[in-house]
């Protein structure tokens, strides 16, 4: 996907949580956006919607890009057992 306002929040990256740290009084969520590092508590409510959606988003996503994998997986492995079958049969004949 070419870059824009969607491929940027994406990478959105808490980066506290990456980073190993603990969420104290002194320690605020930080999220990067395209390299810039914003406080997450900071941003308009606007903006937390839209971050918070396009991480949902993602979610989804990743999930139907496993959901995929599994089904290919699964197409090829029929096929395979097809090939093997249509071979056996045609020993056979």
């Amino acid at each position: 996907m070419p870059g824009g306002i969607i491929t940027s929040c994406l990478r959105v990256n808490f980066l506290n949580t990456i980073k190993g740290k603990k969420m104290t009084e002194e320690t605020k969520q930080t999220i990067n956006i395209d390299g810039t590092d914003h406080i997450f508590e900071d941003l308009s409510e606007v903006a937390k919607d839209a971050v918070q959606q396009l991480a949902s988003l993602q979610q989804k996503q990743n999930q139907l890009q496993a959901d995929y994998n599994q089904l290919e997986m699964a197409r090829k492995g029929y096929l395979a057992a097809l090939n093997i079958e249509l071979e056996e049969e045609s020993k056979a004949a």
